[in-house]
């Protein structure tokens, strides 16, 4: 049960945490854009309990309409499933560079699905694991389908 929550949660952080304004790190680093980097803030995110960090992870484009769903209420109930303390954490151990059949295909998807002339130049799919780690309980599980990809020069990371 704890695994479906867990999935849950994240299936939900990735979903909701849309369409703030970027109040996180200095501006050097901003423009770095690392996938460390976006990983950092996508869990800060969840950690510090501040959605408005999540504009700068992902393309604006994935969360249009969805501005309604960003709430602290949203992280603080996926939270309490494991108890005080809680931390979301992510450990890349590896990067695999797509091919350009499959970056055709992935823009040839980006304008079915979300109807944007917006085209990914190349991209990268992580490896590794996401960790919840509370008081009562934790749960680890590995990425799936987490892409790091340059959008029209800007590096952001997708979900599949």
């Amino acid at each position: 049960m704890k695994k479906v929550i867990s999935f849950v949660f994240v299936a939900l952080l990735t979903v909701t945490l849309v369409g703030c304004s970027f109040t996180g790190k200095d501006k050097k680093e901003s423009k770095e854009r690392t996938y460390e980097y976006l990983l950092d803030l996508y869990a800060r995110a969840y950690n510090e309990e501040k959605p408005e960090l999540i504009k700068e992870v992902f393309p604006e484009f994935v969360f249009k309409g969805m501005e309604d769903q960003l709430t602290v209420e949203n992280i603080k109930r996926a939270k309490s499933y494991y108890g005080d303390n809680v931390k979301f954490s992510f450990e890349v151990t590896g990067k695999t560079k797509m091919d350009d059949e499959w970056i055709e295909k992935a823009n040839e998807d980006l304008k079915n699905y979300y109807n944007t002339d917006t085209k990914v130049k190349e991209c990268y799919q992580l490896e590794g694991t996401t960790s919840i780690k509370g008081s009562e309980d934790e749960s680890t599980s590995n990425m799936e389908e987490l892409w790091y990809c340059d959008f029209d020069g800007t590096w952001y990371l997708i979900f599949g």
